[in-house]
């Protein structure tokens, strides 16, 4: 399952930056990073409150962040070496990030983990 939900969220990214390329917003980094993460967590959210669970991405998982880091290089190579490179490269970095993410138990600080 974290195989397949890995690679859906890297291959709904990579194709929310194309989408966002394609619609002529070449030029503000910002939007296309924010459509593709919205377009890459956007499944698993549904899945998640369809399951009747709280979405990942308001749990300890590491799975926005991974979107975003994905995103962010994808958007930043499409301009320099074209599409195939950089989608490649965003879902490459974006299933890398999950698995590892799984494997090393890591997890996003709560807010209850830090003192006032």
């Amino acid at each position: 399952m974290l195989l397949t939900d890995s690679i859906g969220l890297g291959i709904f990214t990579v194709c929310g930056i194309k989408i966002a390329f394609d619609a002529g917003f070449g030029e503000n980094l910002f939007l296309i990073v924010f459509v593709a993460v919205i377009t890459g967590v956007g499944g698993g959210v549904l899945r998640d409150i369809f399951a009747g669970q709280k979405p990942y991405i308001f749990v300890k998982h590491v799975y926005a962040c991974a979107a975003i880091a994905g995103a962010v290089v994808c958007a930043v190579l499409y301009q320099i070496s074209g599409e195939e490179i950089s989608m490649l490269s965003g879902f490459a970095i974006i299933t890398a990030i999950r698995l590892c993410a799984a494997k090393c138990r890591w997890s996003l600080p709560k807010a209850n983990d830090f003192e006032i």
